[in-house]
């Protein structure tokens, strides 16, 4: 069976950005060099997100994600959430 895309987003940030090491292997394999997030009213493009994943390891023991919301149109999946220590 297929995942969904938000069956995709929800594991990407559970290995990624919750897992307990910076792996710029692991980012490559779910982010592509086009991605861009907006964080705190800033927009981030794949390099810029890679070093902000860096700066969040380096300074947090751990990092759990909430998401507020999570919705799939299509091939595009939108999420709001909050990262916790």
């Amino acid at each position: 069976m297929n995942k969904t895309g938000i069956e995709i987003v929800r594991g990407t940030f559970r290995e990624v950005l919750e897992g307990p090491n910076f792996n710029t292997a692991l980012i490559a394999k779910y982010f592509n060099n086009g991605y861009i997030q907006f964080v705190d009213g800033k927009e981030l493009g794949y390099n810029q997100f890679v070093k902000h994943v860096e700066a969040q390891k380096k300074v947090l023991d751990t990092l759990s994600i909430s998401f507020k919301s999570i919705i799939q149109e299509n091939d595009i999946v939108f999420s709001n959430h909050i990262a916790m220590n």
